[in-house]
């Protein structure tokens, strides 16, 4: 397992990739509609599902990156020394896996696949999520180890938090009893109109 500093001078370049993808499937999120009825569990399916489309999309062809699928997870291989796979994280920037032997074998660094080196790195990269106001509020890159983390890097942008302005609303000011009334006459148009109309 690579420390932090020599894993974050090879995986810099492909960080501002990284970033845009998770930036822009939230995006398109947020613009469905139907989002407000799904679930959690639903909300974060999809959001995983745009982040890995528009990765396969963005790292394809691209120097270093290899792509590979296994029992319906999708992992890129970066420079054979890192095994990346996105997720969303919680507030201790944990992921929420199913126990299962694949992702037991990820948590735990071990290796996945036969072609790649017993030395290689596996990294999550994702989000995290604020409730409240419904969009992500870091992205992140974390190396796990069993349960914790080995480190964690914040990178990327976040959704800016909406400024409130308060509004300061003036009460009418009371008519004065004191006050001359003013008399209000009719245009000349309007006692046009009225001779025409009772005619």
């Amino acid at each position: 397992m690579l420390k932090k500093e020599d894993s974050l001078d090879i995986l810099s370049p492909y960080l501002p990739i990284i970033s845009e993808v998770i930036t822009d499937a939230i995006t398109e999120f947020n613009r469905d509609p139907l989002k407000l009825f799904y679930c959690n569990r639903t909300k974060s399916s999809a959001i995983n599902d745009l982040i890995v489309s528009k990765a396969l999309v963005k790292f394809y062809n691209t120097k270093g990156i290899r792509i590979r699928k296994k029992r319906g997870c999708t992992y890129f291989f970066i420079k054979d020394k890192f095994l990346l796979r996105f997720k969303k994280f919680d507030r201790h920037l944990r992921t929420s896996n199913i126990p299962t032997h694949q992702s037991n074998q990820f948590l735990g660094q071990q290796t996945l696949f036969d072609e790649l080196p017993a030395t290689v790195t596996n990294v999550f990269a994702g989000y995290t999520w604020n409730a409240s106001q419904g969009a992500q509020s870091g992205i992140y890159l974390t190396c796990p180890a069993g349960n914790s983390n080995q480190w964690t890097y914040s990178f990327g942008s976040t959704s800016p938090v909406a400024e409130i302005i308060p509004i300061t609303i003036k009460s009418p000011t009371p008519p004065n009893p004191n006050s001359p009334r003013k008399r209000i006459r009719a245009t000349k148009g309007l006692k046009e109109n009225e001779r025409n109309t009772e005619k």
